[in-house]
């Protein structure tokens, strides 16, 4: 519906436009098809035209003029003016018309001239329409008009006394007069433009009228004196005088007094009105803008608490790799517990044997012999320095793993710490150790891990192990559904790798973090979305989409890194992160 609703609105707004600038195409379309040389001289028909031009303009100047005597608004004083002025001066173009044969210097000065009178007290009419009511009693004194009207009646005398005097005046002056009609009557239009919200039929009326004065005083321009475009010219100022004339008969029928019909007290109110609500209308705008804003403010903020609060899933990581941490611990302590059992008889064995040599004098030897044979004691002694390095090995992995969980699940500070990017990508590769194993779902994953010479770098250790954990495990479960995927020929043909990869470049002030698997790659259409919150290509239950949004906020708001990834399907992904080498510490 909205789209029809301006389709309708575009529709109107063209049709006016038709209306108001129809006189143009005319004028375009004699420019090209007319002859500028041939004269059509048609004196009475001039002189009719141009004597009913000049009544209209009186009447319109007459009832304006009657209308600021009921109101007091000073445009309407000067609007009178411009009108009676207009018909003052333009009456002598359609008098002096025979003398064109002589001189049409003589006739033409008055048509230019006349228009500047009308377009200046339009204008200076126009400045007026905010300024308060005169007076009652100033509205009914003569010096209210006939200063006006002496200077109108002076200058007309000056143009009659040059046009009849020796001098000569040539074609470009009248030109220049018509230029500078233009250009007046062009600026009232524009200053007129804001009144068309009232919608006063009369004011409308007035409008259309300017905009055929404006194109008539354009084709005054491209004239000569009787051609097709001086007719024209005509003929479009006279259609703006005969829609003057209408609008003022039918406002007279509305109102059935002249006094009435220029309502300019009633249009300044509704003006006032208009810009009123136009202003309540532009602050609603704002307010509505506003709101959008915070709502929308709102709504980020709500997703950076969701995801703070969700960096449980730091801690649902943390519960995930608990079961593998128990799953490390509990081979390591198994060889502790079963070997210990063995080392205690072999002890408990031993020490039998030297009891033996305590009750004895040695000059027997058959029962130790016997007990040698019985005990194994040369197994016993081979034995017993494997069982103490396997029990030795079992510790080391136990203490590697607690230092491991220890890097990985450091508590952040209030401030960056200096922390070693590579003690916390091998502390989430020991928490991951026992997801890159064969089991009877998926084949063993190869770890590549290609180290650069990395400084320190400060930061907070927590959350960036919280990042290599979420892509670790990403490239751990895509390549997992790879080898689940025993009828895809690709599956077939690849052997499943990670490759970590760091590289400092100091020239371009950063530190590089590569996570790179061999899987199957990504769409363009999943590695647009992959880092939008909630967005996950994971089975229900499996994902939360939260892992990579967690890790942009992290690199990007926390550490004021990058984070980004490239992929090509059937070939893999790489996620690579980026961080400021401007806040790290020297090797």
């Amino acid at each position: 519906m909205s789209y029809l609703s301006s389709f309708i609105s575009f529709y109107k707004i063209m049709v006016w436009a038709g209306l108001l600038f129809l006189p143009s195409l005319g004028i375009l379309g004699l420019s090209v098809i007319a002859n500028p040389t041939v004269k059509y001289i048609l004196f009475p028909f001039h002189e009719v035209a141009i004597t009913i031009a000049c009544l209209i303009s009186t009447l319109v100047g007459i009832v304006a003029y009657r209308c600021y005597q009921k109101q007091g608004v000073a445009t309407l004083k000067y609007w009178s003016f411009a009108f009676l002025g207009f018909a003052i001066i333009y009456l002598w173009h359609g008098m002096l018309t025979r003398t064109s044969t002589v001189n049409p210097i003589i006739f033409l000065i008055f048509g230019p001239t006349s228009r500047i009178i009308l377009a200046g007290y339009l204008l200076w009419g126009m400045t007026q329409i905010h300024a308060p009511p005169d007076p009652v009693a100033l509205r009914f004194k003569a010096s209210q008009w006939q200063p006006h009207l002496m200077v109108i009646v002076a200058l007309n005398i000056i143009l009659l006394s040059i046009v009849f005097s020796p001098l000569s005046i040539p074609v470009i002056y009248i030109k220049l007069l018509e230029r500078i009609s233009l250009a007046i009557l062009l600026f009232v239009f524009i200053r007129m433009l804001p009144l068309i919200p009232i919608r006063s039929p009369l004011l409308l009326s007035h409008f259309f009228a300017l905009s055929f004065f404006i194109q008539a005083s354009l084709a005054f321009l491209f004239s000569l004196p009787w051609n097709a475009m001086w007719w024209y010219a005509h003929l479009c100022s006279g259609v703006g005088f005969l829609i003057l004339g209408y609008g003022i008969v039918r406002a007279y029928e509305t109102t059935e007094t002249f006094a009435n019909i220029y309502d300019l007290k009633e249009l300044q109110d509704k003006l006032i009105k208009s810009e009123a609500e136009k202003t309540e209308l532009s602050l609603i705008i704002e307010e509505k803008e506003k709101a959008e804003q915070g709502l929308k403010n709102a709504l980020e903020d709500l997703q950076k608490t969701q995801i703070q609060l969700v960096q449980s899933e730091k801690m649902s990581a943390l519960g995930a790799l608990v079961a593998g941490v128990a799953h490390e611990i509990n081979n390591p302590v198994s060889f502790i517990s079963s070997n210990l059992v063995h080392c205690e008889m072999y002890i408990n064995d031993l020490m039998t044997h030297l009891k033996i040599y305590e009750h004895y004098d040695f000059s027997s030897y058959s029962e130790i012999e016997q007990h040698k044979e019985d005990i194994e004691l040369n197994y016993l002694i081979e034995d017993c320095p494997r069982l103490i390095a396997s029990m030795k090995e079992g510790t080391n992995r136990l203490i590697e793993i607690s230092k491991s969980l220890r890097t990985f699940s450091r508590s952040d500070h209030q401030c960056k710490v200096a922390f070693d990017i590579h003690d916390g990508i091998d502390s989430t590769l020991m928490i991951l150790r026992h997801r890159l194993k064969t089991n009877e779902n998926h084949q063993e994953i190869k770890v590549i891990k290609e180290y650069g010479n990395l400084p320190q770098i400060l930061c907070y250790p927590g959350q960036l192990n919280q990042v290599f954990m979420n892509l670790i495990s990403n490239a751990i479960d895509v390549l997992n559904e790879l080898s689940s995927e025993q009828q895809s020929p690709i599956s077939l043909q690849k052997y499943p790798e990670i490759l970590i990869k760091t590289e400092a470049r100091p020239q371009q002030q950063k530190v590089m973090i590569m996570v790179e698997d061999n899987g199957n790659g990504m769409s363009p259409d999943v590695m647009h979305q992959i880092f939008d919150h909630l967005f996950t290509t994971k089975p229900v239950g499996q994902g939360t989409g939260l892992g990579l949004s967690i890790s942009r906020q992290i690199i990007e708001e926390k550490h004021q890194g990058k984070i980004y990834c490239s992929s090509v399907v059937g070939e893999g992904t790489c996620f690579t992160v980026e961080l400021p080498i401007t806040s790290s510490l020297k090797v």
